[in-house]
């Protein structure tokens, strides 16, 4: 009998640390983790509002930041463009200059719109006057030889109905990078 109450204790003893576990572990489910979660959350809540007021605290200047970046780009594009403007003067200045001391009558130079091909942009200019064979050879030789980039796309030479010199329409291409 000693030996069954003895068994029976150490049963005992075995069993009650693991129904003190099991509760511990049905109020740790029960109780804790739901509770942790919670502050788990809250914690994660703060922080997401922490940084909604710090980007909103930072945002005037942020957006100062941008404001000067846009206000210096539109700078470089204003450049930039008086720099192409005064490159497309400068050319048709330099068409009068060829055609005044070639002889050459220029009426009417127009540019067109720059027009974007592979790498590089072409301007359509289209020159009427009139002038001799002579002098319209000579005004097309100083258009080839100019510093800027050219290539002839058209040169049409119309007789006058009556005397005077030959009516000279130009087209030509100046190309830039």
């Amino acid at each position: 009998m000693k030996q069954k109450r003895s068994v029976a204790t150490a049963y005992t003893w075995i069993m009650f640390p693991l129904l003190l576990a099991c509760i511990a572990a049905i109020v740790l489910r029960a109780v804790f983790i739901p509770i942790a979660g919670a502050a788990v959350n809250e914690g994660k809540n703060l922080y997401l509002n922490y940084v909604k007021k710090r980007d909103a605290a930072a945002f005037p200047i942020r957006l100062q930041q941008v404001k000067a970046g846009n206000a210096r780009i539109d700078s470089v594009l204003q450049t930039l463009q008086q720099r192409h403007e005064h490159r497309d003067r400068s050319f048709i200045d330099a068409l009068y200059s060829y055609a005044d001391t070639c002889g050459f009558a220029a009426g009417k130079v127009e540019a067109g719109i720059p027009q974007p091909v592979g790498n590089h942009r072409e301007t359509a200019i289209s020159i009427e006057g009139t002038g001799s064979y002579r002098a319209t050879g000579s005004f097309m030789e100083q258009i080839e030889n100019s510093p800027h980039s050219t290539r002839v796309r058209q040169l049409i030479i119309r007789e006058p109905d009556g005397r005077g010199e030959p009516e000279v329409f130009i087209e030509v291409v100046l190309f830039e990078e």
